[in-house]
């Protein structure tokens, strides 16, 4: 038992394989893009497939012929309550293409003709998107950024603030760096004159006393002779 599982999910991998791509916006999810490949290697066989859609979503469901042409295609889609159990053909593709109103797990099931190969694989691509969804992650998108657009101009705002504190800092710095010049130069001018005023009393001293130094010892030659 356990052989004959393990066989069916090893011919399983090696004849289907896909991928899933969700759509997202605003962080939420509110779409996917559904691609499956698969082998059909009999007219009789009817591969299905089962997906769950949100009520009101946007369906596009399409099989399609890969490595042959003119096979074709017969695709059905049915609902959970099977009020919906339709099929859709055509050559080389089925096309499946509705606003649905019923939410749940959807059959889909597939199959071709084999004309002229023995074998022939095919392509599911489902994609869905449910509008409210979609608009309400859109809205909440706009609103993250409006959101970060505000705050973007907050902190635009306050580097401007800070760059205008910084330059008003700097002149007034410069304004008390030129005051303190002025006020030095008016230190340096004073004691300039102060020390021009002391040297030339003490010239005008030492020319007193001077004289009065000769004016002695010619008083002094005088009485000698």
């Amino acid at each position: 038992m356990y052989l004959k599982t393990i066989l069916w999910l090893a011919t399983s991998l090696m004849l289907c394989s896909g991928f899933t791509q969700y759509i997202m916006s605003g962080g939420q999810t509110y779409g996917f893009i559904v691609e499956l490949f698969f082998d059909v290697s009999s007219a009789t066989e009817l591969n299905c497939f089962y997906e769950e859609f949100l009520r009101y979503s946007d369906l596009s469901i399409s099989a399609r012929s890969v490595d042959a042409e003119l096979q074709t295609i017969s695709m059905r889609i049915r609902s959970p309550s099977k009020n919906i159990s339709n099929w859709y053909k055509g050559i080389d593709q089925a096309v499946f293409n509705q606003m649905i109103r019923e939410g749940g797990v959807y059959e889909i099931c597939i199959k071709s003709n084999l004309k002229g190969v023995e074998s022939v694989r095919l392509m599911l691509v489902i994609y869905a998107h449910h509008r409210a969804t979609m608009n309400e992650a859109n809205r909440m998108q706009k609103e993250h950024s409006e959101s970060t657009k505000n705050m973007n101009e907050s902190i635009n705002h306050l580097r401007e603030s800070i760059a205008s504190s910084a330059i008003a800092l700097k002149r007034l710095k410069s304004t008390r760096d030129l005051q303190l010049q002025i006020k030095n130069a008016r230190d340096i001018d004073t004691f300039s004159m102060m020390q021009t005023i002391v040297i030339l009393c003490t010239a005008i001293v030492q020319v007193i006393v001077i004289r009065k130094f000769f004016a002695s010892n010619y008083k002094n030659a005088n009485i000698v002779r």
